[in-house]
């Protein structure tokens, strides 16, 4: 159904989102297909969002706190969709061609917010379920931190120009970024009771990964395993240690290089900065 390149994918359940250089977001149902292995009837999707955004939609994600969808764009925005809350069809010619709309026979499902204050592209959005908050980063070269209201909580430029993937540390809630100088950084994030800080929540890095020869486009973190994964350009994913300290707890930066149980601040953290495996 969709008519250009599909950017954006979350699973719910048995529910998929998927969103799209067309400007649509689309929900499907994937019920029967967990029904019938064989081949069945061609999925067609429940919900459908025409003109969601001004420009192309590059990221989805989904909160099960807030039961909200959000989708980022090139429009410089992040909007948030109530999962639980539908709307009817709207006839395009009422609406407008350049307007948000839903097409006949199907439903879509109401705007309850949007984040703004990006000044480029928004390429990523996540949900950060460990400080309940919305992550994005964008082409403006900043990673930003939200709360549920849309208020914007923080904000981090890290080094090495565009940011080239964005995750989540799924057990402390750190913020993963990697950008075009083929690292990854690992961020700490929480309050800023300092005086000085513009926002309310800061950015500490605490770990850097270094070893790619191109750019990090996915970042992967398995909390059993305590591992980052990471692929890259360069033809290659990279197995890392995940960062073991809790957040919170003030750590120096690992540099690049550095080996599996150096000394940092007088206590020893163990797990390699280097890989544990190149695939």
């Amino acid at each position: 159904e969709h008519t250009d390149h599909v950017t954006g994918l979350v699973a719910i359940g048995k529910t998929l989102v998927s969103v799209s250089w067309d400007l649509t977001l689309r929900i499907w149902d994937l019920t029967f297909a967990f029904e019938d292995r064989g081949v069945g009837p061609r999925c067609e999707s429940t919900h459908v969002i025409q003109n969601a955004h001004d420009d192309y939609m590059l990221s989805v994600a989904y909160s099960p706190e807030l039961r909200q969808i959000a989708s980022a764009s090139a429009d410089q925005g992040v909007k948030m969709w109530d999962l639980d809350c539908d709307t009817e069809e709207s006839a395009e010619e009422e609406a407008g061609t350049e307007a948000m709309f839903v097409p006949e026979g199907k439903r879509g499902k109401r705007c309850c917010g949007v984040l703004l204050g990006h000044t480029a592209d928004v390429t990523s959005v996540l949900w950060n379920a460990h400080h309940s908050m919305w992550v994005t980063a964008s082409e403006d070269r900043t990673a930003r931190l939200w709360n549920a209201d849309g208020v914007q909580l923080g904000e981090v430029i890290p080094p090495g120009h565009s940011i080239t993937a964005l995750a989540i540390d799924l057990s402390y809630g750190h913020v993963l970024i990697a950008t075009m100088d083929k690292s990854l950084r690992t961020y700490v994030v929480a309050p800023d009771s300092s005086t000085e800080s513009q926002w309310p929540w800061q950015f500490t890095q605490v770990q850097q990964n270094v070893g790619h020869s191109d750019a990090v486009r996915c970042i992967l973190h398995i909390p059993e395993r305590r591992q980052y994964i990471t692929a890259s350009w360069d033809r290659t994913l990279r197995v890392w240690a995940a960062y073991s300290k809790c957040d919170g707890d003030a750590a120096a930066v690992r540099e690049p290089g550095s080996q599996s149980g150096a000394e940092f601040g007088g206590q020893r953290l163990e797990g390699p900065t280097k890989t544990y495996a190149e695939l």
